[in-house]
Parts: structure tokens; sequence; C-alpha cells
């Protein structure tokens, strides 16, 4: 299955989605965004989606990315020319605390849910917080279960990330996807 398949799938009508005015995430390679533009040098082996529906109402991820290195729950974060700083569950942006943190982990706790039990033992799924376009970026200390790095840094980093999932699992997690979004 490849990612126009899985696109396919959660453009069909599903249960978690026709809450949603538009309900389709966006199709293409990995979108038109920095984050995408950081995603597409990744080679075949991953898969991805863009804005994917994950609660009710306008409740979108930026991306979802299936790999090697496991599954990963992208959000995009914009602040051009704004000092950002992050410190265990703190993340502020020129001074002023932002939920980012707390709202990545609820994100990934959401895809967790509908990714299921497709694999033994649960899907782990990591929550990234990447930065678009920030002036200073000052991470003291990574959030425990959230990883907050730069666009240009990103591809890099997933593809140095320890496999854990092998080209089965990703097939089968991606034949989850399909098998939740006709559901």
């Amino acid at each position: 299955m490849d990612f126009d398949d899985i696109a396919a799938a959660f453009c069909a009508d599903q249960p978690f989605s026709t809450l949603l005015a538009d309900p389709k995430p966006q199709r293409g390679e990995f979108g038109g965004d920095a984050t995408g533009a950081a995603l597409s040098m990744l080679d075949n082996e991953w898969v991805g989606l863009n804005a994917v529906p994950i609660g009710p109402g306008s409740v979108r991820l930026d991306h979802l990315v299936f790999g090697p290195g496991g599954v990963f729950a992208i959000n995009t974060r914009r602040h051009p020319g704004q000092a950002i700083w992050v410190a265990r569950s703190t993340f502020a942006v020129a001074g002023q605390r932002m939920p980012y943190i707390r709202s990545a982990e609820h994100d990934a706790t959401r895809v967790r849910r509908l990714l299921g039990d497709a694999l033994p033992g649960g899907v782990p799924v990591t929550p990234l917080i990447v930065l678009v376009g920030a002036g200073t970026v000052s991470v003291r200390q990574q959030p425990a279960s959230v990883v907050v790095l730069d666009a240009r840094g990103l591809a890099r980093w997933l593809r140095r990330q320890p496999a854990i999932l092998d080209a089965d699992a990703v097939s089968t997690l991606a034949d989850a996807v399909s098998v939740r979004a006709t559901a």
C-alpha cells in the first residue's frame, strides 16, 4: 500500500472525519509547507498524510508519517523571526507560554486510538513539534514525550531514528488506517 492508497482511505467517508465541513486531508507528496518539503526528502519506505482529521470539529494533524523509525504525529508551528524557548513542559514564543506540548501529546494519543491495536502491544506514536522560520530557538531540555526541532533538520532526524518498524509493520499500519477510514 502506498501513499495514494492511504490518502484515498482517509478521504473516504469516515466516522472521525465526517464532522468536518471538508473531511478530506490534503493529498500530495507531503504537502506544500516547509515541513512537507522536508518530509519529501524521505525515501519510499516512508508514507505520510497531510491535514489528517483526528477528532471532532476542525481538529486536524498537520502530518501523520509512518516509516522504519515509527509513527510520527507532526504539528508545524510558524513563528517568523520570534524567539522560541523550550524546557521540559514549557514552550514559549517571545516570552509567552503556549500550550503546544500538551496539544502535541493529545494529538499523538488521538492517533494511537485511531490506529487501535494494529500491532501487538499497540502502536507507539511520537509527537513532534516542527518549527518553521523562528528567529532564535533555545531548547534547554527536550520535553519528556514530545520532540521539538526545526523543519530543516526533520528528514535527517527521522532517518536517524532506530528502526522499530519493518516494511510489514508499516504496511499493517497502513492497512489499519484503511480499515478505520472505511469502517
